[in-house]
């Protein structure tokens, strides 16, 4: 059976260090949700809409000495692209800070050029909170052996779950996740 204890555990560990984050996408609604999910999870997160924006904001707080430990970069801004605005902080900050990508894109169109242009790596919308934290938490010093000892025991390949969603495109991202997992899922709406 499903151990819910682990999984509750392991749920209240999603913790990362208090990390400054800068999330640049131009769904305002996309920002508030993901800067939520950071704060949930330890992080103290700020976002704007355009990459002009977040070049300045890189720039002030770089001057206050005060970076960004990691940013969040929408591939398609309105202004100029994810990519453009990467070129740019790697301009003035250099390569220490990681710019992770984000989009709902299949990343191997674009990864050559988006590595080129300094992106350390790429987080597929929509942004969950557990998307978020696996993404980020390879960015940690080190994981605790707690952690590593709670992420072993709960594979749950195999296992069969009934997932109970009355929105269709929730049920259609859980049924996906559910299933990429090894889990044989059914839905009840």
């Amino acid at each position: 059976t499903f151990d819910f204890e682990k999984a509750v555990v392991m749920e209240m560990n999603m913790v990362l260090p208090p990390w400054n984050m800068l999330v640049v996408d131009d769904d305002k609604l996309l920002c508030e949700t993901a800067t939520d999910s950071l704060k949930s999870i330890g992080i103290k997160a700020e976002w704007t809409l355009s990459g002009e924006k977040a070049l300045e904001l890189v720039i002030q707080h770089h001057k206050k000495r005060d970076d960004y430990q990691i940013i969040l970069l929408d591939w398609k801004l309105p202004d100029m692209d994810g990519i453009q605005v990467a070129k740019e902080i790697r301009r003035n900050l250099g390569e220490e800070v990681p710019i992770l990508l984000v989009s709902a894109y299949d990343w191997s169109e674009f990864e050559a050029e988006a590595r080129e242009a300094g992106i350390s790596g790429f987080i597929s919308k929509p942004l969950f909170k557990s998307t978020l934290y696996h993404a980020l938490r390879q960015y940690m010093d080190s994981e605790t052996e707690h952690d590593q000892t709670l992420n072993q025991n709960m594979n749950l390949s195999g296992r069969r779950i009934l997932l109970a969603e009355d929105n269709e495109l929730n049920a259609e991202i859980a049924m996906t996740v559910l299933k990429e997992n090894g889990l044989k899922a059914e839905r009840a709406a």
